[in-house]
């Protein structure tokens, strides 16, 4: 054979290989993986372990779905916790309440990164970059520092907070809110933060303190529908503590719950020219080795948005 011959081979060579990375790179471009945090429980409210990826069915669109990532590893995560300091959240301000939020880290991972943010006419983000166990105790030892005002804007300090944690080096994200769920002041409305919601995977949480007096107010119900909207739609949950003891308990099953959820993921559909909300199913099937544990309950996010094609 001719060297010349040769040269032709390794330029059809080399052209081949050329175009099937590129081909590569493009569905690589296109395929959306979609990540989910799954808590399952008994009907006692204890944490199911011990699941398997083929315990897991997955359906898009009542469509099943191959599992392409599984994890049951208790793993750390990246929290953001807001604060309401308005007046009309007056009891989240009392001692009690900021030595169960430390106590809600030291119970966590100990490799989790946080942020802290109090807010009430203006956001005040105490720790303005990502911080470690000891460097958050610190700054949640400062909160009562933090002046009240009136006025709330809660949407608006929500809203950032869900771009703030989305940020985080961690794949399972959290977002913390203490708040009496009123507002008054923000830009944002109760839809930008569903869409932001919907938008991420942050897993959503709230522990809705109020004096008892105001607890069953039209308004005061309806901010609490409103809340419990945006955490189920997330996979998380909204507590509603009547005492102390109850907001002591509550924080340590939301740190419990972070440490006990499973982690799967699939690829999504086949992007199309506009963006599109798919609905999701996760189902369970117990193992015989766990026992007759009866019908769990499994908490994920509802679904997720398609991106369109070329984003």
């Amino acid at each position: 054979m001719k060297f010349s011959d040769f040269s032709k081979i390794f330029v059809l060579l080399a052209v081949f290989t050329t175009t099937s990375l590129a081909q590569n790179q493009k569905l690589n471009n296109e395929t959306q993986e979609i990540r989910f945090n799954v808590t399952v429980t008994t009907k006692k409210g204890d944490w199911v372990s011990g699941l398997k990826a083929e315990n897991f069915k997955i359906y898009d669109e009542k469509t099943l779905q191959p599992i392409t990532f599984f994890s049951a590893e208790d793993a750390p995560a990246s929290v953001g916790i807001l604060v309401d300091k308005s007046d009309s959240a007056l009891l989240i301000g009392k001692p009690e309440i900021q030595q169960d939020l430390a106590d809600f880290v030291n119970k966590s991972h100990s490799g989790n990164e946080y942020f802290l943010m109090a807010f009430n006419l203006t956001e005040g983000i105490l720790s303005s970059d990502f911080q470690d166990k000891t460097t958050i105790l610190k700054s949640i030892e400062n909160l009562s520092a933090v002046k009240r005002q009136g006025n709330t804007i809660l949407f608006d300090a929500v809203k950032a907070g869900i771009e703030k944690i989305s940020k985080g080096k961690h794949a399972k994200k959290v977002l913390l809110v203490l708040s009496d769920w009123s507002d008054n002041s923000s830009k944002a409305n109760l839809g930008d933060i569903k869409k932001a919601v919907k938008n991420s995977d942050v897993l959503f949480y709230s522990l809705n303190i109020v004096d008892s007096r105001d607890a069953g107010s039209f308004g005061q119900m309806q901010s609490f529908v409103n809340s419990d909207d945006i955490a189920q739609s997330s996979g998380g949950k909204c507590f509603y503590p009547q005492n102390f003891s109850k907001v002591t308990e509550n924080f340590l099953k939301i740190a419990e719950e972070i440490r006990n959820q499973y982690v799967i993921s699939f690829n999504a559909a086949e992007k199309e020219a506009k963006e599109k909300w798919r609905n999701v199913e996760i189902k369970v099937e117990i193992p015989t080795n766990l026992g007759n544990l009866g019908k769990v309950n499994v908490r994920s996010r509802k679904g997720y948005y398609l991106s369109a094609k070329g984003n």
